[in-house]
């Protein structure tokens, strides 16, 4: 099933728009080209598209408007292009017409090269929500794990983290996804032993009931992420999805322990970017992968371009040590925990930085943690 040029538009300039604010004014830019261009919005484009994808379609676009006006002289004013449009609107269908089937020919909208045996379709998936998912369980969205579907399709990891297992139903995903396209191993962590929303279940119970493939599942609990340095310092992670406590700073925490953990070039995933939105929250507490974004550089962060934008990645660099600056950043805005981080637990963090870390994030954390922690009811 596939979304029209005009939601893509709309979704790309609402993930700029989350990414800065700075960007507001893409909106205008990017409908005055739908517009201009004469797309005709029954035209389907597939809907999920990574979101360099997104903005790689937004430039063929633009190139394409710009031979336009080479061929027709520059765009006047309102009156004009309502006179040119009453007048060539036959022949400005059959362009929209003509770049819909240029683009869709030459593989532009997509570049993941999928066929039926390396993926689950969109209702394959939402068929196993259908079986297993309760309100209750939390979890991502068939979308949203096709959108992880996707990565893992495009970059093969053989080995993947996952930071909070809660039901499992993510976990048996991944591992599914994994299995279609040669990886061997999802490891999953949970501070619970139990799920947090039921403790008659155990943390991970759904993941081996949804995952038939030959994929070694490696359940972690009662644990956080300080654990993992030692562990797998030495056998490091092709990709990663963060969805534990979003209150901050525990994504910043996460990613710190995170990185020394990963390859060059792979993707971090996070989940709830937009959960500050919730009205049903009393305060903004679960505003941890908002605030850990936006310090991230602009380059090597991605949202997904659908739906609430909720879930993104982060592309980790060549040398992990250039991103302490966000990781600063980020620990110093305020801190929105429901409870205090007890000091031992903190002290693993501290110890992970002067491990893994400049000296600044050693101080940023225990600057942060004087001027925060105590503050927290």
């Amino acid at each position: 099933m596939g979304v029209s040029l005009k939601e893509t538009l709309e979704d790309e300039t609402d993930a700029i728009q989350c990414e800065n604010d700075l960007f507001s004014y893409k909106t205008k830019e990017l409908l005055w080209l739908a517009e201009q261009l004469g797309l005709d919005s029954s035209k389907s484009l597939p809907s999920h598209m990574l979101p360099e994808q997104v903005a790689d379609l937004i430039d063929n676009l633009r190139n394409k408007l710009a031979e336009n006006s080479e061929n027709e002289g520059k765009i006047g004013t309102n009156k004009k292009r309502k006179d040119r449009t009453s007048n060539t609107g036959s022949s400005k269908q059959t362009r929209s017409s003509n770049i819909i089937e240029e683009i869709q020919n030459k593989e532009m909208v997509t570049s993941v090269k999928t066929n039926d045996t390396n993926m689950l379709s969109i209702d394959a998936i939402k068929e196993i929500y259908n079986k297993f998912w309760k309100p209750s369980y939390k979890s991502i969205t068939p979308r949203e794990a096709y959108f992880i579907q996707e990565g893992i399709i495009k970059c093969k990891p053989k080995r993947f983290l996952e930071i909070g297992t809660a039901s499992g139903i993510s976990t048996g995903l991944i591992a599914t996804f994994l299995g279609l396209n040669s990886g061997n191993e999802v490891v999953t962590l949970d501070l619970r032993k139990t799920l947090w929303t039921d403790h008659t279940k155990e943390t991970g119970f759904l993941a081996e009931e949804i995952c038939k493939k030959d994929v070694i599942i490696t359940h972690i609990t009662e644990k956080n992420s300080a654990y993992l340095p030692e562990k797998y310092l030495d056998n490091k992670f092709d990709m990663a999805f963060i969805d534990a406590s979003h209150q901050h700073p525990w994504p910043t925490l996460d990613m710190l322990a995170v990185l020394p953990l990963m390859k060059e070039g792979t993707f971090i995933y996070h989940h709830d970017l937009a959960l500050f939105y919730n009205r049903n929250q009393t305060n903004a507490r679960g505003i941890g992968p908002k605030y850990l974004f936006d310090q991230m550089p602009q380059s090597i962060r991605f949202v997904a371009p659908f739906g609430g934008k909720n879930i993104y990645y982060i592309i980790t660099p060549g040398n992990y040590e250039s991103l302490s600056g966000a990781l600063i950043d980020a620990l110093y805005l305020p801190w929105t925990l429901n409870n205090k981080i007890p000091e031992p637990n903190f002290m693993n963090y501290i110890d992970i930085a002067k491990k893994y870390w400049d000296n600044n994030v050693v101080e940023a954390l225990e600057i942060t943690f004087k001027r925060y922690n105590p503050a927290i009811a």
